[in-house]
């Protein structure tokens, strides 16, 4: 919701609550409209011991107050407001004080980002600092609808201008903070690194999944978000000629896909995971031509997609990893079969798209034919990729080049047969 259409909200409720006095069900169908806000003032009305024409002075000041703000400070004083919500409601904190502890907060996160840095008085303010930063963090995560390392792949846009920059801000605060002394809280350190690895910044996301386990060495979602990270960067140097990288980012991201597993055995992400690990295994293996290596490690990939079926008849990344192995056998039409399946679940899904181009394009070489078939698959394939929304920032610059340089090829072979 725009910000436009927040405030003009806060507005409306604040007008109709000092016409009605009363907590009805149009106000409440109103304030539920609200992000971020309504939920917080419905519970401050509920639980303030007053007379609704009392409690109904408190709350329009609370929503004017509120409206009066910029988006941004308007996060940054419901971020205040939800921390000391309770002392509002025993009567201990007036909102004008909460408004006051929020524009300092607010003018913490300006000063630091101008200058980087920021004078704490005593740890108390920092962790204040630190906790409104984790919350703005966290209503971002929100309203993306991420809450872990698998949503982040499922997401077919990136971050906007505004976005990046909020994100950086953010990071210039959590820098702050550290260099400051204060132990950073292990879930801030991991939504950081979601966020990194949604710009497919991997270096920052490594260094922010490390600091989650840092606080803590048990907490599973970061090994399993290092796993599936190393994994990528694995792939992608696949097509360099890297190897001795790329087998070390194998084993790094087995290691940590295995400890994520030891950790929660039922966690099917973490054991589709070592599915795909030892995919690029098996890959590396035929490019450093080991035919018996090749075959061993692609039967533990279909091994581990095949034990996530059983669970999950639904897991599209299951299905769109037991195609890659099937491609990889040259078995196209069970390939084929499987980046189906995964598109019919998700439609969406642009990796399983692009996977089945190709395993269209590889038919229709090996098969002349059934090349005009084939490649007419593989352009449909292409052309929904390219007429994706931020395309160029849905796959890696030397996956674009090749969807390019394809889509020219199988294009001028099929107007050569016409």
């Amino acid at each position: 919701m725009a910000w436009r259409e927040i405030k003009q909200k806060l507005l409306d409720a604040a007008k109709y609550i000092k016409e009605n006095k009363v907590l009805d069900a149009t106000l409440s169908g109103l304030l539920s409209s609200i992000p971020f806000a309504g939920p917080t003032i419905q519970e401050i009305w509920n639980n303030l011991d007053l007379s609704d024409e009392e409690k109904a002075v408190k709350v329009e000041e609370i929503l004017t107050h509120l409206s009066e703000q910029d988006e941004t400070h308007f996060r940054i004083l419901m971020v205040t407001l939800n921390a000391q919500k309770v002392q509002l409601i025993e009567q201990k904190k007036t909102i004008d004080q909460i408004v006051d502890e929020a524009r300092f907060v607010r003018n913490s996160l300006e000063e630091i980002s101008q200058t980087g840095e920021a004078m704490f008085e005593n740890t108390e303010e920092i962790k204040k600092i630190a906790l409104t930063n984790q919350a703005l963090l966290s209503q971002m995560l929100e309203q993306k609808n991420i809450k872990s390392i698998s949503d982040v792949q499922k997401l077919t846009g990136k971050l906007s201008d505004q976005e990046n920059q909020e994100i950086s801000e953010i990071k210039k605060v959590d820098k702050a903070i550290r260099k400051a002394g204060v132990k950073v809280d292990k879930h801030n350190s991991y939504q950081l690194g979601l966020m990194e690895v949604l710009k497919n910044n991997y270096l920052d996301a490594e260094f922010y999944f490390n600091s989650a386990l840092e606080a803590d060495p048990m907490f599973g979602d970061a090994h399993t978000a290092l796993g599936i990270m190393y994994q990528r960067r694995a792939n992608e140097l696949l097509r360099t000629g890297n190897y001795p990288l790329v087998e070390e980012f194998l084993k790094k991201a087995t290691e940590h896909v295995d400890k994520a597993l030891s950790l929660d055995a039922v966690d099917m992400l973490t054991v589709v995971q070592l599915g795909y690990i030892y995919k690029e295994f098996a890959q590396l293996q035929a490019s450093l031509q080991n035919p018996k290596k090749f075959t061993d490690y692609l039967a533990k990939a279909e091994l581990y997609f095949d034990k996530v079926l059983k669970v999950d008849e639904q897991n599209t990344s299951a299905h769109n990893g037991k195609g890659n192995v099937y491609f990889f056998k040259k078995d196209y039409d069970n390939a084929i079969k499987e980046h189906k399946k995964a598109i019919e679940i998700r439609p969406d899904y642009l990796e399983a798209h692009y996977d089945l181009a190709i395993v269209y394009y590889s038919k229709g070489n090996e098969n002349p034919s059934l090349r005009k078939e084939c490649y007419s698959g593989a352009l449909k394939e292409f052309e929904i990729l390219t007429q994706t929304k931020n395309f160029d920032k849905n796959f890696p610059p030397n996956a674009i080049k090749s969807i390019v340089n394809l889509m020219k090829i199988m294009t001028e072979q099929l107007n050569a047969q016409q």
